[in-house]
């Protein structure tokens, strides 16, 4: 077989071989995209919707009376788990109560009497407040200064009128703890 033709011709007529190659390929390329992009607009559409549909039924979920029954449980557990959380700090910064009252009665003279015995924090320091009779002014005294005596009280305070009288009388005492 004789070839007649030149060899610039040959190239010419490979570059237009290659060049429509690749054009038929791009073309069915693109076809193949513009055919996959319009296949799937329909499934693009329909999960769109699912996906507002199922945001609708999350909204109506949340509206309803049973999901606001669960919030109202949760924070009443929250609320309740503060509140014990606060209980167990209280326990843990309580005062030993039993210990400074069988302190205070063991300095207590036999002839007075304790009538009531209140506890209470004034800008967060422990108090006690005692109220009682007394048959003298001495016995009030020596009760006072035990007070005084007992390490664990920062202070006794005492008006002036629990010790105007001689015998016989009320008296108010408040003592600060440490």
């Amino acid at each position: 077989m004789i070839n007649i033709i030149s060899k610039e011709h040959k190239k010419i007529i490979e570059k237009e071989r290659v060049r429509r190659f690749i054009l038929v390929f791009g073309i069915f390329l693109f076809s193949f995209l513009i055919f996959s992009i319009i296949l799937s607009i329909p499934f693009v559409v329909y999960l769109n919707e699912q996906q507002k549909e199922i945001k609708r039924t999350i909204e109506a979920f949340k509206a309803g009376s049973i999901f606001k029954e669960i919030r109202d449980i949760e924070k009443e557990i929250q609320d309740f788990n503060q509140k014990l959380i606060s209980f167990q700090d209280n326990q843990n910064n309580a005062l030993n109560l039993s210990f400074f009252l069988a302190e205070i009665l063991e300095q207590k003279p036999d002839s007075l009497k304790i009538e009531t015995i209140s506890f209470g924090n004034s800008n967060k320091i422990p108090r006690i407040t005692i109220r009682g009779r007394s048959p003298s002014r001495s016995e009030f005294l020596k009760f006072v200064a035990a007070l005084n005596g007992i390490s664990s009280i920062k202070n006794v305070y005492s008006p002036i009128a629990n010790i105007l009288r001689e015998k016989d009388f009320e008296f108010n005492l408040v003592a600060e703890f440490k």
